[in-house]
């Protein structure tokens, strides 16, 4: 699999219309690349959640998509009345992983239960 870089990233934002707007300003790059890696291995990406054309819940798989050039499925969502959007222009692409060990495995879990499968099963999917 081909990582992408931050800039990389960074120029896809500059040219690429989106047709939902994020509400979190960071995008955690080494999560965003895992998520990649993910479609590349036909895994099917859990809904991402949105109010009206805001996304709640999902940026990195929504940027992952458009990316990858493929659809994602999305569920309506209320957002809190403290979360306000922002343009894509304004997201900062972070170089750090957010996801310790506990983190991922928990990440992982929730897409090989949403994928039917057992943990174990959907971690050697990703070791293609």
């Amino acid at each position: 699999m081909n990582k992408l870089s931050k800039e990389e990233v960074d120029n896809f934002i500059k040219v690429t219309p989106f047709s939902l707007f994020p509400s979190q300003k960071k995008i955690c790059l080494p999560h965003l690349n895992r998520i990649l890696h993910m479609q590349e291995a036909k895994i099917i990406i859990p809904p991402i959640k949105v109010d009206e054309q805001l996304i709640v819940d999902g940026h990195h798989r929504y940027l992952a998509s458009k990316i990858a050039g493929t659809s994602i499925e999305y569920r309506r969502w209320t957002k809190a009345d403290s979360v306000m959007g922002c343009n894509w222009s304004e997201i900062v692409i972070v170089t750090d992983d957010w996801y310790n060990n506990t983190l991922l495995k928990e990440t992982y879990r929730y897409y090989a239960n949403f994928n039917n499968q057992k943990l174990d099963e959907f971690i050697k999917r990703l070791q293609f």
